[in-house]
């Protein structure tokens, strides 16, 4: 998830939304990484949105996408060409979508490396939209943020 926020070419989707080529082509950009050239990048998230159990849904100007695992969990992704605050906003109505009309109950999210994405997810879950939503954020070497959606179903 190196691509969740982008510092660089921010577009406020209040103002004009981008289409899912310009999103995801932003989002390579912020990441920074020239080691791959940009046309394999975007095939290879071109493949990603494309698997079978993965849901895309375009919020704002972000992508995000599930990879639903087992039972009521998804590995989640975004790919972000928005303003900070929109992300927050965006991110926070993927939860309840994730929640309410996919029936999921946790939400990974790999890659929280960045202090930056961190912050942003404790911003986003400071006011939950529900009481029993929250998120915790799992030690190296594999750190993660694991979000609870909502009341865990049985």
């Amino acid at each position: 998830m190196a691509s969740m926020v982008n510092t660089t070419i921010m577009v406020d989707s209040k103002k004009e939304v981008l289409n899912d080529f310009e999103i995801v082509h932003a989002a390579i950009e912020d990441a920074g990484d020239t080691s791959i050239p940009m046309q394999s990048q975007l095939a290879g998230i071109a493949a990603e949105l494309t698997q079978p159990k993965a849901e895309v849904k375009q919020i704002g100007n972000t992508i995000f996408v599930a990879h639903i695992a087992s039972g009521h969990e998804a590995f989640v992704r975004a790919f972000n060409a928005d303003t900070a605050q929109n992300f927050i906003a965006n991110m926070k109505e993927f939860m309840t979508f994730m929640y309410d009309d996919l029936g999921l109950d946790i939400a990974v999210v790999p890659g929280m490396e960045d202090p930056k994405l961190v912050r942003l997810l404790q911003s986003a879950f400071a006011r939950p939209d529900r009481s029993d939503m929250g998120y915790g954020v799992t030690p190296a070497p594999n750190p993660a943020a694991i979000i609870t959606l909502g009341p865990k179903r049985v």
